[in-house]
């Protein structure tokens, strides 16, 4: 049964990656002149930066830079934003060689990477900003994500549970851990976080959709069967859902009602092939 719950994650999680899009809105709105928001960005040294930054070595810096890496590292933003993450890699680069290990831009950077599938570009650039931020349960989903990416799903579990800790009530960081408790054994865990995730938000397709998956791989269709019908009326369109729906309608020994979600399944992803 682990098996073949680890087996079906790899389908039902290729839009994992591309969930979770992040930007800092509050940061969006900054402008040259504003030198509290130069530190916000991380340009200006804070209490998680190197000693000798707090020291004042970068107070020196040429006010003309400080702005021209505050407008990169602005309009980057805005890329990522926008999903324009080519544009972004090379402005945060600027931005990274004017004022290194900046928690904001390595943040940034990151996800830029990750979003284009450069998952081993995104490692470093994740790893930093959460050793430079180690209380941000964003840097610490984005690295787990990453890490879950490359196939070292028992290094992304500690990243989720961290970002799960420091944003209980994050629907989303409940399901990726789950994802990951389920793809590394870990089921009755996996289904401890979906509970939690569905209570925070019961219409969570992606967790109805795998907290289904496992009850009727463990043969309690009964179970299944709620999770399964919900996911597959939350998004109509998707073949996973009505596949697994009338899987489950099919051990309850409902043979109609199986055949006809297959067929709906069959239809759709013949439907996605054309396209």
């Amino acid at each position: 049964t682990a098996k073949a719950v680890s087996d079906t994650l790899a389908a039902q999680l290729d839009a994992f990656r591309a969930k979770t899009a992040t930007t800092i809105p509050e940061l969006a709105g900054v402008t040259p002149d504003q030198a509290e928001k130069l530190q916000a960005l991380g340009y200006v040294a804070s209490d998680t930066t190197k000693p000798e930054a707090k020291a004042g070595t970068t107070t020196g810096t040429d006010p003309k830079t400080k702005i021209e890496v505050a407008n990169l590292l602005h309009d980057a933003m805005f890329d990522i934003e926008d999903a324009r993450y080519q544009q972004a890699v090379p402005r945060l680069e600027r931005v990274l060689a004017e004022q290194p290990e900046m928690p904001v831009a390595e943040m940034q950077l990151g996800v830029a990477e990750a979003r284009l599938n450069n998952y081993e570009k995104a490692l470093p650039h994740l790893q930093k900003a959460v050793q430079l931020i180690p209380d941000s349960g964003m840097g610490h989903y984005e690295l787990g994500l990453a890490l879950f990416e490359t196939g070292d799903w028992k290094s992304a579990a500690p990243q989720f549970e961290a970002a799960v800790a420091r944003a209980p009530r994050w629907a989303d960081a409940h399901f990726s851990l789950a994802a990951v408790y389920a793809r590394i054994d870990r089921v009755p865990e996996a289904m401890t976080e979906l509970d939690t995730a569905l209570g925070l938000s019961p219409d969570h397709y992606r967790a109805n959709l795998l907290r289904g998956r496992i009850l009727s791989l463990e043969k309690n269709p009964d179970q299944a069967l709620p999770n399964l019908q919900k996911a597959a009326k939350i998004q109509p369109d998707s073949v996973e859902a009505h596949f697994f729906l009338g899987d489950c309608y099919a051990q309850l020994g409902r043979q109609d009602e199986a055949k006809r979600e297959h067929a709906e399944a069959d239809r759709l992803k013949s439907a996605r092939t054309a396209q």
